[in-house]
């Protein structure tokens, strides 16, 4: 083993021989006599020149300089060389030749100002050499000489001074050879720089884009700034030095700034990109060093001047050689815990390590290898961060490979699960009892319905179809649905309320069918069809008429002597009707009918009711048109006797109850005044006293009309009865009553707002009907909290109709402008309902209660409901028969 470690020792010191030749050791001399110019054209001479401190001399001066210092001409800190910070001197360089030759001096870069002097000849100089701060003029430059001494013993001269920067003379190896030698060295060199600064350029660039496909993983951005900041500091020193070829005489200040500055923000970027990837590895208070001093140094080289940071790099340098060593540490964990990529990330960090150490030795005048080193380790580490990026790239194919196979396999799967659901799904659709279909934006029927729909609607449906003839909608009808299905297709509104106005329930000629629809979007989330599920509404139907039947014999039964009244009553009022008819009196045919649907409607028999509005829209009734309601109600009576106790063969019989006590007294009043014309009176009065009823007996159904209207109407209402003990005489408000539902109905849809229109007002609305004795006098009183009556309306209404003139209504009290409601045929509602709207209801009231003398007062306050008297005399028969 000695035997080997000492024949390589050898080897080692003849190596060096050999390269060493015949130059000499003599200090400040470079002896090349019988030095082989074909074998060794290119000579590096940077070694063993006289350094002469504080003179600036040439060969003239010479002779009287004082004693050299012997120094090497690579020199980069001022405060290792000879003078100090600031200063200047010369550099000299003698050369012995066999004979006087054409040689090539080639220096690419001296720090300082400096002039270079050869046989007493200036053959550069880059800025003013000077004695002084005032006398220098900072400047820099390469240096590629070509001359031919005039004897073989010649001397090269360079004259230097540093007070503007804090390095003197090259940082690079100085040249001395053959023109082509030379040529070719600095070629090589700018080659290698353009391959460097490209290399890591491109790296830069690379992952920036990577950053900024993927922005969630910032490890990229830190990286790829690391790159373009090194990138830009190999521009500026390297061994080609591409600065001097894009700038002919670079500011040597700048020059010096931008050095530190990217070596101070790649410190700070490689810190960042560190921790990102191993964070939990790394200190935070390394970290932290790391950034801050970086941040500092850096703006330091900024706002400074070279003699000021140039002092500070040693510090800043002992930080970096603890960041390293700390780095270091981290990823001898990271690689035991054998984590993907971190023994190339180790390996790749130790060139760039190697190299950072070299230019730190390098710059302390230390031992070093090269100057451009640490390049070529920061090319190392960043070709690890591809290997690394490659061999994950490699892995994500492989596993998209492995994830395509699955998905094929995914896929193959899905189209068979998907062939069998679709299957299983017809079956479902060909089966179901509830219907599937979608339609277009006209309405029509597309493809993929259910089987099940035949059944539903009683008929064929075919794709095409409209579905507003399917549902056997009259042309009003359709032009109301086919809006609806446009407003949906427009989507203009939301979703739920413009599905809303679609009905929900239609009658066919064969049954009841229920739609629910649901909107259908495409991919740019606009309407594409309305899915509507049918399902069949008749059991439904049946059991909500049903139900409604039971409610109807209820009230009936609990209020049968007001039903009793009210069927005596409709028997008349048909009868009148009738007459009203063959005397082509249609307005007050049309007055009863009014009338006679709101009774109807008021106790539940919502058939008749609706069968008495049908023929209110006829332009030619005929008479058995009208008994056709009689029939129905006898036939409703008849069906239900048992249960209502009552037949349908009243006739206009009446029957009282009589208490044992009231016959006696009848016996005794009769005995005690033998029967004279006083006892006559006496039994009338008596009579007529005993059939008076509580006025709450005949009004207590209206409880059941405001419950169900205002469930119609989608309103709140809060309905009392007060003063319901008085009693009354039947026969004298009999009729009123009757009429009274039209005012009730209209309170109900004109007066009482929905709860999201009260403003300030409870969202419950009060509907109130009172009744009062005052003397002779009954009053009843129906008051609400609603909108109030619109005078402006009335009076608009009233021109419209031509009842009025302006000039007139000019002339009218708020009074007699509101008493314009009880005008046959006046409304104000635009459209007639089943509510509401033909305008005869309220004549009907006014004609029933002028008939037994009495009146009507309204009051109305806008925003705040209306109030309407009817004041009806107690003698109002006597008055009528009269």
């Amino acid at each position: 083993m000695n035997i080997v470690f000492r024949c390589f020792v050898c080897t080692l010191v003849l190596a060096e021989l050999s390269l060493a030749e015949n130059q000499s050791n003599t200090p400040g001399v470079l002896d090349l006599r019988g030095h082989d110019w074909q074998k060794n054209d290119l000579l590096a001479i940077s070694e063993n020149w006289h350094y002469y401190d504080k003179q600036l001399i040439d060969s003239s001066s010479l002779n009287q300089a004082s004693d050299p210092e012997t120094v090497d001409a690579q020199v980069v800190m001022a405060d290792v060389t000879p003078g100090g910070i600031d200063g200047y001197g010369t550099l000299h360089l003698r050369v012995i030749l066999d004979a006087p030759r054409q040689l090539t001096f080639w220096t690419a870069e001296i720090f300082s100002s400096h002039k270079i002097i050869v046989d007493d000849v200036i053959l550069s100089e880059g800025g003013i050499v000077g004695t002084s701060a005032t006398e220098e003029v900072p400047g820099q430059r390469e240096s590629l000489l070509t001359f031919t001494p005039k004897q073989a013993t010649f001397d090269i001269f360079i004259q230097n001074s540093n007070f503007a920067t804090h390095r003197r003379f090259s940082a690079l190896e100085t040249y001395l050879g053959l023109e082509p030698a030379i040529i070719k060295k600095r070629k090589g060199d700018i080659i290698t720089d353009a391959f460097l600064v490209g290399a890591i350029v491109m790296m830069g660039f690379y992952h920036l884009i990577l950053y900024l496909l993927r922005r969630e993983e910032r490890a990229p951005l830190w990286f790829g700034l690391f790159c373009l900041i090194i990138g830009v500091r190999t521009f500026v020193r390297s061994n080609g030095l591409w600065h001097h070829h894009v700038f002919e005489t670079p500011d040597i200040i700048w020059s010096s700034k931008v050095e530190y500055m990217t070596f101070g923000l790649g410190v700070l970027t490689f810190i960042r990109f560190f921790n990102l990837l191993y964070n939990k590895e790394v200190w935070r208070w390394i970290v932290q060093l790391g950034v801050w001093t970086s941040l500092a140094f850096t703006a330091l080289a900024l706002v400074t001047s070279p003699k000021i940071f140039g002092q500070s790099l040693p510090y800043f340098q002992l930080v970096v050689v603890f960041i390293l060593l700390s780095v270091v540490t981290a990823l001898v964990n990271v690689v035991r815990k054998k984590r993907d990529g971190s023994l190339i990330f180790l390996v790749g960090f130790s060139a760039l390590g190697f190299g950072v150490v070299n230019d730190i030795l390098l710059s302390q005048n230390s031992a070093a290898i090269n100057a451009t080193i640490v390049h070529w380790g920061l090319l190392g580490f960043i070709l690890s961060q591809s290997a690394i990026l490659s061999k994950r790239f490699a892995a994500d194919y492989r596993q998209l490979r492995v994830a395509e196979g699955k998905i094929r396999v995914l896929n193959e799967n899905l189209e068979r699960k998907v062939e069998e659901r679709t299957q299983t799904i017809r079956t479902i659709y060909d089966n179901v009892k509830t219907g599937f279909l979608r339609v277009d934006h006209d309405g029509h029927v597309l493809e993929g319905f259910t089987a099940s729909c035949d059944d539903l609607f009683h008929k064929k449906v075919e794709s095409g179809t409209s579905l507003a003839t399917i549902l056997e909608l009259d042309p009003r009808e359709t032009e109301h649905f086919s809006l609806a299905i446009t407003q949906i297709f427009d989507d203009m509104l939301p979703e739920e309320a413009a599905l809303s106005q679609v009905a929900r329930r239609y009658i066919l000629h064969h049954g009841a069918v229920d739609l629910e629809g649901a909107v259908i979007r495409d991919g740019e989330n606009s309407v594409e069809s309305i899915l509507y599920s049918v399902s069949d509404a008749g059991p439904v139907l049946r059991a909500e008429k049903e139900a409604h039947l039971n409610q109807c014999l209820l009230k009936i039964v609990r209020e049968k002597e007001a039903f009793k009244s009210f069927v005596i009553d409709a028997e008349e009022r048909v009868d009148l009707a009738c007459s009203h008819l063959k005397d082509k009196d249609r307005s007050h045919f049309k007055m009863v009918l009014h009338t006679l649907k709101g009774n109807f409607y008021s106790f539940g028999l919502e058939d008749i009711g609706s069968y008495i509005h049908e023929l209110e829209s006829l332009l030619h009734p005929h008479v058995d048109d009208v008994r056709e309601i009689q029939s129905m109600l006898q036939s409703f009576m008849n069906k239900h006797a048992e249960v209502i106790g009552l037949d349908g063969k009243l006739h206009g019989e009446k029957s009282y109850a009589l208490s044992e006590g009231s016959i006696a007294l009848l016996r005794d009043r009769l005995e005690a005044e033998k029967a004279d014309v006083k006892i006559i009176k006496i039994v009338d009065y008596w009579l007529k006293d005993i059939q008076k009823v509580t006025a709450f007996s005949l009004l207590s159904h209206f409880r059941e009309v405001v419950k169900h209207l205002a469930l119609q109407l989608g309103k709140e209402v809060d309905f009392k009865i007060i003063g319901g003990d008085i009693l009354v005489d039947p026969q004298l408000v009999q009729n009123i009553i009757h009429n009274l539902i039209h005012l009730v109905r209209n309170a109900l849809d004109h007066g009482i707002e929905f709860p999201d229109e009260r403003g300030d007002k409870a969202p419950v609305g009060s509907l109130t009907i009172k009744v009062e004795q005052h003397d002779d006098e009954i009053r009843l009183v129906v008051e609400d909290d609603g909108k109030g009556l619109d005078q402006e309306k009335i009076k608009s209404k009233a021109i419209g109709r031509g009842l009025m003139s302006q000039l007139e209504l000019d002339k009218m009290n708020e009074d007699e402008i509101l008493k314009l409601i009880f005008d046959n045929g006046f409304s104000t509602r635009d459209r007639v309902t089943e509510i509401s709207g033909r305008g005869f209801g309220m004549g009907a009231l006014l004609t029933a209660v002028q008939e037994i003398g009495g009146d009507i007062q309204v009051a109305s306050t806008r925003g705040q409901g209306t109030r309407f008297t009817l004041k009806l005399h107690q003698d109002g028969m006597k008055l009528k028969s009269a």
